[in-house]
């Protein structure tokens, strides 16, 4: 039970509610002169204000004039004009300017991913990730070319249409005199004549001559997969490092010597063949003068430092070489 002291604190409460729902309508609806007089006319212009007040944006920002809600999203906003990034992950030290992007980054070292497709299980990161990927099931292609009216899921594969339609190459290299069909493209190009590398990485104080090399390399400090395999579901960092792993499932090996018609999986692979052939040895011991066409060669034959680093675990016999250690594990210490 409350006593009449509770009760009458309860009342006064009430009415300062009151009071200041009824201060919100006519501050609100001051300046068109509307007026309140009954208790309807009250409710009607409480629900009028609170609409006057979700529709009007008071807090405008000072640099780009955009407006905003509440002050506290125009707070959050002008982090993208000051550069501030208050919100640092705790497990790479990576730091952001809003909550929600640090909230979805963390997500790059949980390896969570609660957005999944309804059709093939398939998990994303982020919702947009998701979306994107359900055109792929819809076959839905928005994105139309005004020329030959070619259709296309994403925006960026029409962009990449458009240049074929683009026809002549306006803008010429003045170094090398390779051509292009965008001024933009010619700029990026000149960077590798001048050898400008504006883009570094805020990590490894590595640098790049483009955005996007940075934004890739990026993933080499927080451990970022986004590209998984189809068939064993490993994943990986870069695009080039799927691609090469789907021909261990394949069995494809497109690198062909001209000499012998050996294949391999990797050019570089070929490349280190093609030294059998070439006779090429450009790894020259610096003792006795002796060359070898591969490292691991050199590597094994430094015999002149005495050094042996293979051990045997039964026996405690050192050797200079790993086969010298198979071939002594296996004809004398392979009975006891």
């Amino acid at each position: 039970p409350h006593s009449n002291d509770s009760w009458q604190e309860m009342d006064i409460h009430n009415k300062l509610i009151k009071k200041t729902k009824t201060d919100l309508a006519c501050n609100a609806f001051r300046n068109s002169g509307t007026h309140v007089s009954s208790k309807t006319s009250l409710q009607k212009t409480e629900t009028d204000a609170t609409k006057c007040l979700r529709e009007k944006k008071p807090f405008s920002c000072a640099v780009c004039g955009k407006n905003f809600r509440w002050k506290a999203y125009l707070k959050e906003h002008m982090t993208v004009h000051t550069g501030e990034k208050p919100f640092s992950c705790g497990i790479c030290n990576q730091t952001f300017s809003f909550k929600s992007s640090l909230s979805k980054h963390v997500g790059v070292h949980t390896g969570e991913k609660p957005f999944v497709c309804d059709v093939c299980s398939k998990c994303f990161r982020r919702k947009t990730f998701l979306m994107v990927h359900m055109r792929v099931h819809r076959r839905l292609k928005h994105h139309n070319c005004s020329i030959c009216e070619q259709s296309f899921s994403l925006k960026s594969n029409l962009r990449m249409h458009m240049l074929s339609h683009a026809g002549e190459k306006h803008f010429s290299c003045n170094v090398c005199r390779e051509k292009f069909v965008r001024k933009t493209s010619l700029s990026d190009h000149m960077k590798v004549h001048s050898g400008e590398k504006p883009f570094n990485c805020d990590v490894c104080g590595k640098s790049f001559r483009w955005k996007a090399y940075l934004k890739v390399h990026m993933r080499v400090h927080t451990k970022e997969k986004p590209y998984s395999c189809d068939i064993c579901d490993q994943t990986f960092s870069f695009h080039s490092s799927l691609s090469k792993h789907v021909g261990v499932h394949t069995g494809e090996k497109p690198y062909l010597c001209d000499v012998c018609s050996k294949g391999f999986r990797r050019k570089a692979f070929l490349t280190v063949h093609m030294k059998v052939h070439q006779e090429e040895k450009a790894f020259i011991c610096d003792v006795c003068n002796q060359s070898f066409s591969y490292k691991s060669n050199l590597k094994i034959h430094m015999i002149h430092t005495r050094e042996k680093p293979f051990t045997c675990d039964v026996c405690g016999v050192k050797f200079t070489h790993s086969s010298s250690l198979r071939k002594h594990v296996r004809r004398v210490c392979r009975s006891q």
